[in-house]
């Protein structure tokens, strides 16, 4: 359940189950461990994964979702005064300032048994400022006083947003927590306004240019000081961006993207409840079986709100296990002044029938430092039109191996996904693609963090590929396996084990992403605010900057970036 409901009930959310309701069983082919569910003891009736809906795995290890229901149900609320939605401070002459900030109690936590600090965050690795405040029993009020802003620092930069972060510790050790605890925790975009005059962080004009070393019926090739570029001409799709040392970063090419692998939500819907019509005791969901049989059929085009998310996806050519095609229907290169080059096609996206899904217009401005400017415009065809939601408008590729240190700024740093968010803070975070793997009973869609400025991925030596967002933010994901391994996978064991740097990373990079739901399992339970229209023309652009030894990925998405510091 995510915040703008939760916050509006007069008695909190209710959630069942609190653990997966799994066994634990030995797989024969693979001699893994792995947590069995209904049908997997030989049963003849049963309710497959449909107990499988815990906060917890069955072993007590929790899930991301509980990181939302913690945050969600902490016992104060803490905010800046009057609501607002982003705080600004002044800055000049350094000298100290005050942020009010409203109290309120959601229970009867005893404040004095509470330690606050506040600290704010920005893309370094350590905070700009922090220190501690107090909040007083009996008041609704209290007062972050900001000493200092590293004000005096060459490179701060007080045109950017800043995040103030609020903490709240138990200051004892307690019947149910130890000392030190996390009971609140808090986050709100800060804008620091000053004179200080912003350094100029721009590189000095390139005198390189891009030049094209290979043009035949089926590739184009280009190479830049250091750097190889190839596309393929018939899918249209870039191919090809090798390092120094001449390895390609990509083992497969960068892609539009458009289908996820199923959730236990995706597929929520009336097909899940008709396999219970089958029981002995008939369970009563308010509608008796000849209309469910009816809903699952199209009338005539309409959306049946009681039809899942994957049926639909299913039925259209959208499925993850059978993605539809790419097909290039033009391509071209010509100059773009003396220094670049400027790549294009126009491709259709094609069910496995034939039919026509999408249209995706792309533009790639390679410059002489071989940094890939990257535009999209993707316009669904009228036959996704009645569609309730698309999985996802985005592009997936397929990395090297040792491309597995990933630092982003965004949110983070467990799981986060549009309609469950609130939780995980924006923030510089480093991780790995196992780390951000969740190893769900049934393997599905996972992994996913929302509201990204930049991704790098790097190898040992400090090399390796940047993503920057062109304007809006987006969502990231790599993982080990693909979405067609985790859509067709019954169970974890049907995943080979896999080892960060020995295998590719499988990453996603969406400009629209759908919610997982969480209300109840056997209905969509998406709200539609966290949907991806179908009926809608999505312009985006992303841009690829190669990264070397030595350079911090802060510093280079500062040079490059235009308006990712967008903030939300």
């Amino acid at each position: 359940m995510h915040s703008d409901i939760f916050v509006c009930l007069s008695t909190g959310g209710f959630i069942w189950d609190f653990k997966d309701q799994g066994l634990r069983k030995m797989c024969n082919t693979t001699g893994r461990e792995y947590f069995a569910y209904g049908g997997d003891f030989g049963e003849e009736k049963h309710d497959a994964q449909f107990c499988i809906n815990g906060l917890f795995f069955p072993d007590g290890v929790a899930h991301p979702a509980v990181h939302e229901c913690r945050y969600l149900q902490q016992p104060i609320k803490i905010a800046p005064l009057n609501n607002i939605k982003r705080i600004k401070i002044s800055a000049e002459d350094n000298t100290p300032v005050q942020v009010e900030l409203s109290v309120k109690l959601r229970n009867g936590c005893l404040l004095y048994t509470i330690d606050w600090e506040w600290s704010i965050i920005s893309d370094r690795t350590t905070p700009l400022a922090q220190g501690t405040f107090e909040v007083h029993e009996g008041k609704d009020k209290t007062i972050v006083r900001i000493d200092d802003l590293l004000n005096d620092d060459p490179s701060f930069d007080l045109a950017r947003t800043q995040w103030l972060n609020l903490l709240g510790r138990i200051n004892r050790d307690t019947k149910w927590c130890k000392k030190g605890h996390v009971i609140v925790t808090e986050q709100y975009p800060l804008d620091v306004v000053g004179s200080k005059e912003i350094p100029n962080v721009m590189k000095p004009v390139s005198t390189h240019c891009v030049i094209v070393t290979e043009g035949n019926s089926s590739q184009l090739s280009l190479s830049t000081t250091q750097h190889q570029i190839a596309f393929d001409k018939e899918s249209g799709l870039l191919t090809e961006l090798s390092s120094p040392t001449g390895k390609n970063m990509f083992m497969k090419p960068f892609t539009p993207s458009f289908t996820r692998a199923e959730t236990d939500n995706d597929r929520g819907g009336v097909e899940v409840v008709r396999s219970f019509f089958d029981w002995p005791i008939i369970i009563d969901f308010a509608f008796h079986k000849g209309q469910i049989e009816k809903s699952l059929r199209l009338n005539d085009g309409l959306v049946d709100l009681n039809r899942s998310f994957s049926s639909y996806w299913n039925s259209i050519g959208l499925s993850a296990s059978n993605p539809p095609k790419i097909n290039c229907t033009h391509f071209e290169a010509r100059k773009h002044g003396d220094k670049s080059l400027v790549v294009g096609s126009k491709s259709l996206v094609l069910s496995a029938s034939g039919k026509s899904l999408m249209s995706v217009n792309t533009q790639y401005e390679i410059r002489p430092r071989a940094q890939i400017k990257m535009s999209f415009c993707i316009k669904p065809s009228e036959l996704l039109h009645n569609i309730p939601s698309l999985p996802r408008i985005g592009s997936c590729f397929v990395l090297h191996p040792s491309l597995c240190r990933i630092s982003y700024f965004g949110r983070g740093p467990w799981e986060n996904y549009p309609d469950r968010k609130s939780s995980a803070q924006i923030g510089l975070w480093n991780t790995t693609p196992l780390e951000m793997h969740v190893d769900y009973i049934v393997p599905s869609e996972n992994g996913n963090r929302t509201d990204c400025r930049w991704v790098c991925f790097l190898d040992e030596d400090g090399s390796g590929l940047m993503l920057i967002s062109n304007e809006d933010l987006f969502c990231i994901s790599a993982s080990l396996w693909s979405r067609e391994e985790l859509d067709k996978a019954k169970h974890t064991t049907d995943l080979e084990s896999r080892l960060n740097g020995k295998h590719g990373l499988h990453v996603n990079i969406d400009h629209a992403l759908m919610g997982v739901g969480g209300d109840v399992g056997w209905n969509p339970c998406v709200y539609e605010q966290y949907r991806v229209k179908s009926n809608k023309q999505y312009t985006f652009g992303i841009s690829l900057i190669p990264i070397l030894p030595g350079q911090e990925p802060a510093m280079v998405a500062r040079r490059n970036a235009s308006k990712f510091w967008k903030t939300t």
